[in-house]
């Protein structure tokens, strides 16, 4: 190979990002690998034109890879100071960070409810059984590994899993953290906030346009034909391969009742018959990266 060919072939290498940043336990914290064999099938994030580093429908980039910063592809369980990697947390998951902190972590949920209450302009859903195991991990997960370098991680803990007061159950945020730089091309779809409005999103969820005073649980109710055509529009926004997860998600928002008869036809109608995914009541990404894949019927996940 000529000289100049090397030098070229050699500044290409240097220049190309890595696709991902996998979370590499070990040590004392190698039991944490075990929890790669529960992340949700679907992950959600919403982002605005004034959200920290890069959201686009080819890559998702935290603000320290955006930036292109020395640490940007540094796992956080390579960092040998534990107390700096636990403050490091605590300050993201907090929202602690300051125009100098240049944090590497995303934020990720497996609940819509949550993503779009949080803001109002993007909407990306990721497919991470297409996606390399370690890519992502549970916050809590994170928490438990760090807690024990930071007191205030250690109370962060506590506060994600006091008890409701009247309700049964803990206090859950669905949240998911990747690292870097993540490219998520071809296996992502981005849909504006405002199109799901829309489509009748306030139907299925008027807290997203006014406040409840009722903090009572509500009771389940069959879903009327107003909202089931609302789902069917909502889902048709996105592709093919996204309808029925962002269908039962947004079923999900409410309580509903089991076995449902008008869900049931509506999820056997034309819009999300055919769809390749998992043929399992697991939703687990895990067993779908390993190829586990069929045509999912109605039955498979009602049990009807």
């Amino acid at each position: 190979m000529a000289h100049s060919d090397l030098k070229n072939a050699m500044s290409t290498l240097s220049l190309r990002e890595p696709n991902c940043l996998l979370f590499n336990p070990s040590g004392d914290m190698a039991w944490i690998r075990e929890k790669f064999q529960n992340i949700s099938r679907y992950l959600m994030r919403i982002s605005t034109p004034w959200s920290d580093g890069l959201n686009d429908e080819v890559w998702v980039k935290s603000k320290a890879a955006t930036y292109r910063r020395e640490d940007r592809n540094l796992d956080i369980f390579a960092i040998e100071d534990k107390e700096q990697a636990a403050a490091a947390l605590n300050r993201y998951l907090r929202w602690e960070g300051t125009t100098v902190d240049a944090d590497n972590m995303i934020s990720w949920t497996s609940s819509p409810l949550l993503a779009l209450h949080l803001a109002n302009i993007k909407l990306c859903i990721v497919d991470t059984a297409a996606l390399p195991e370690g890519v992502f991990l549970p916050d809590m997960d994170l928490i438990d590994a760090y807690r024990g370098f930071n007191a205030r991680l250690q109370d962060l803990k506590e506060l994600r899993t006091r008890k409701h007061k009247s309700l049964t159950g803990s206090y859950y945020f669905g949240e998911y953290l990747s690292q870097g730089a993540l490219k998520i091309g071809g296996n992502c779809q981005i849909v504006s906030a405002q199109a799901l409005v829309d489509k009748g999103l306030f139907l299925l969820q008027p807290e997203f346009c006014r406040s409840m005073e009722d903090t009572k649980p509500q009771w389940a109710n069959e879903m009327t034909n107003e909202e089931l055509q609302a789902v069917t529009d909502i889902a048709q926004l996105f592709g093919p391969r996204w309808r029925l997860p962002m269908a039962t998600n947004l079923m999900a928002l409410q309580p509903r009742r089991e076995g449902d008869s008008a869900i049931l036809r509506t999820l056997r109608a034309t819009p999300f018959t055919g769809l390749m995914l998992p043929s399992f009541s697991s939703n687990n990404a895990n067993d779908c990266r390993r190829g586990k894949r069929g045509v999912l019927t109605v039955k498979d996940e009602c049990g009807s």
